[in-house]
């Protein structure tokens, strides 16, 4: 039940638009945070200041193509957006 509570919340709080801190592991359980919420929430966070519109123009996209990579209910990037992301971002979201 711990994963379904901490999903749902997270789902809910990020497709609101509500930022939220990463999950960080604090007990003896581990509870897993769902991958398309999890890649919405890190996203979000390597943008940092930077507007949606200046990220899908370096990506070469639309901005309503970028929101839907930061919205966990949307998010389904291909191996090749991801790739960019890592290099626009320096940030290695997941390895190849």
């Amino acid at each position: 039940m711990a994963a379904e509570a901490l999903n749902g919340v997270s789902e809910s709080e990020t497709s609101r638009g509500i930022s939220m801190p990463l999950p960080v592991f604090r007990s003896e359980y581990a509870v897993e945070v769902e991958p398309n919420i999890a890649f919405a929430l890190m996203l979000r966070k390597r943008r940092g200041e930077k507007t949606q519109s200046e990220i899908a123009d370096k990506l070469n996209i639309s901005y309503q193509q970028y929101q839907q990579l930061e919205n966990p209910r949307k998010a389904n990037p291909t191996l090749r957006t991801i790739a960019k992301l890592q290099k626009i971002f320096d940030y290695q979201f997941v390895s190849f």
